[in-house]
């Protein structure tokens, strides 16, 4: 038997009621062809709001007029409404901005310049890192109005805080970056320029750090070579590989002969002697290098090493061969190559290879030098003062964790080896 279930009509829904909360308009008027309404509310009782419609943000904004009189709250929702459209006209953003969704769109910015080739993804990664400690510092939730500029003169505490061990240049490179953003989001009037950060006078890192004795981890320079070996193919322009190759040279220079840095940028072509098919211990041959100090920190001297055929590379590079040319030279000016493209890009280094916390510093490089001599105890104290241009005392006390009882005069047998093509 089949049974047929008629279909009962079901009872129409009641219509839902909301309760009248005291909100609504009363004696609205417009102004400005219907631009601004300002009106009355129950809850509000006789002071006027006034509202107007931000159409590039899809927001509306509605304030208290804070008056009863209705000629006082016409003339101030007038300038009210002109104010607003002052920041609109001039790229403003009305309303309040999350700093997360800021540092957000900032960082898409900055993956844009890693695409285009203006920075390294290892660059991108550590203003990644450092963007995590500022919105850690402002507040996750945070919105732009909510930090003020003076507020960023505590952030130096705020990290020690966090981390005892920070350093000093690292939260002075934190600062920079964050100062960019700022810079950024002003430019792109997302913020108002009152709002860049004021971080107070901080002092230099090297005026409150030790300068860095530490020699680069032998895994570690292996590593900075392997990896400036090809370094230069990843840009196109000539300026730049140039340059890549002249900071690859110096590293090598500055690592197989101890000089300083300083010294290194005056060396001339007259200050250099490469001397072919040198007779080694071990039966090879191998190039030498000889050269005068003539402006050393503590008078000139003179240096001998090997890696002489660095230079011979840095000579088919180089636009400038002439006796007073400068050896490590900007090949368009002939004039020294400039401090900033050394810091620059030995930076982007140790964000590629993820040492930038290690704080490995060019200075590194020669005490890797002198570590290395003597643990190989192939030179004696006095033959290394010499060479690096300080006394033996100074040998002594920042070396004197290695033994340096071993003492021979065979200088060359201790440098590092890297070979590039």
């Amino acid at each position: 038997m089949v049974i047929i279930q008629k279909n009962k009509s079901r009872p129409p829904k009641k219509r839902r009621i909301r309760k009248n909360k005291g909100n609504f308009h009363k004696d609205a008027v417009e102004l400005f062809d219907g631009e601004i309404k300002i009106f009355k509310t129950n809850a509000g009782g006789d002071t006027w709001q006034f509202r107007t419609w931000i159409s590039g943000e899809k927001k509306y904004v509605r304030k208290s007029l804070k008056t009863k009189k209705i000629s006082e709250a016409k003339e101030r929702a007038k300038q009210l409404y002109l104010e607003l459209q002052g920041k609109i006209l001039s790229g403003e953003t009305v309303f309040d901005k999350k700093y997360a969704e800021l540092v957000e769109e900032y960082l898409a910015s900055e993956l844009k310049s890693v695409e285009f080739g203006e920075k390294s993804h290892g660059r991108y990664v550590t203003i990644r890192s450092q963007m995590k400690h500022f919105l850690n510092f402002v507040g996750p939730h945070s919105t732009t109005h909510s930090v003020s500029s003076e507020s960023f003169r505590g952030y130096l505490n705020y990290r020690k805080t966090v981390s005892a061990t920070v350093r000093q240049s690292t939260v002075l490179n934190e600062a920079a970056t964050i100062k960019h953003f700022y810079k950024w989001a002003i430019k792109s009037k997302k913020i108002s320029d009152e709002l860049y950060p004021n971080f107070g006078k901080m002092k230099n890192a090297k005026k409150v750090e030790k300068i860095n004795r530490d020699a680069i981890d032998k895994k570690d320079y292996l590593k900075i070579t392997k990896f400036i070996e090809h370094w230069h193919r990843s840009v196109d322009d000539d300026i730049e590989i140039a340059n890549r190759k002249f900071i690859r040279e110096a590293i090598l220079v500055l690592s197989n002969t101890g000089i300083r840095f300083g010294e290194l940028r005056k060396l001339r072509w007259k200050d250099v002697t490469v001397i072919e098919n040198v007779d080694a211990d071990d039966g090879n041959n191998y190039i030498a290098v000889e050269l005068e100090i003539r402006e050393g920190k503590t008078g000139p001297r003179h240096v001998v090493g090997r890696r002489g055929d660095v230079f011979n590379r840095i000579k088919l590079l180089s636009n400038h061969k002439k006796d007073d040319d400068y050896v490590f030279v900007d090949n368009q000016s002939g004039k020294q190559l400039k401090r900033g493209v050394y810091y620059k890009l030995w930076k982007e280094i140790m964000d590629e290879l993820g040492f930038d916390e290690k704080g490995y510093v060019y200075y590194s490089l020669r005490h890797s030098f002198a570590t290395n001599q003597l643990e190989n105890g192939k030179i004696d104290v006095y033959t290394l003062s010499r060479l690096m241009g300080t006394s033996v005392k100074n040998i002594e006390d920042h070396y004197g964790h290695i033994d340096l009882s071993n003492k021979t005069a065979a200088i060359n047998a201790g440098a590092f080896i890297a070979t590039i093509e």
